[in-house]
């Protein structure tokens, strides 16, 4: 999971790994997953919000003690992208590469999402 919070440690975001039953976690081709991801933003000021991820009813992983906001502001978009990274052909794919996304949901109640 690459994530943007008020305390990353890198430039450009910081990496953390998707884990499940304590193996790196990596997409199969031709295969079509569920993935469910959670963010809580419990005091805008604080460091008390939390970011979680399942995938195909799997917790793969569970951040807690960020901060994504400091001016007090509530969240109100999402940006959603596919990226290889990198700014230059180094960090190209070898080969053309495509991704299918279906069924994107944005709800304020998780309890049925987590499957």
């Amino acid at each position: 999971m690459y994530l943007y919070d008020m305390d990353k440690k890198e430039v450009c975001g910081d990496d953390y790994p998707l884990t499940i039953k304590g193996k790196d976690f990596s997409f199969i081709r031709g295969t079509w997953h569920h993935v469910a991801e959670r963010l809580k933003i419990i005091t805008c000021t604080a460091h008390n919000g939390e970011v979680e991820v399942c995938i195909d009813g799997q917790h793969a992983a569970l951040l807690k003690g960020l901060q994504f906001v400091n001016n007090g502001s509530k969240v109100d978009n999402l940006y959603f992208s596919t990226f290889h990274g990198g700014n230059s052909k180094d960090w190209a794919p070898v080969n053309d590469s495509l991704i299918w996304f279906d069924d994107i949901m944005i709800r304020t109640n998780h309890k049925d999402i987590f499957r």
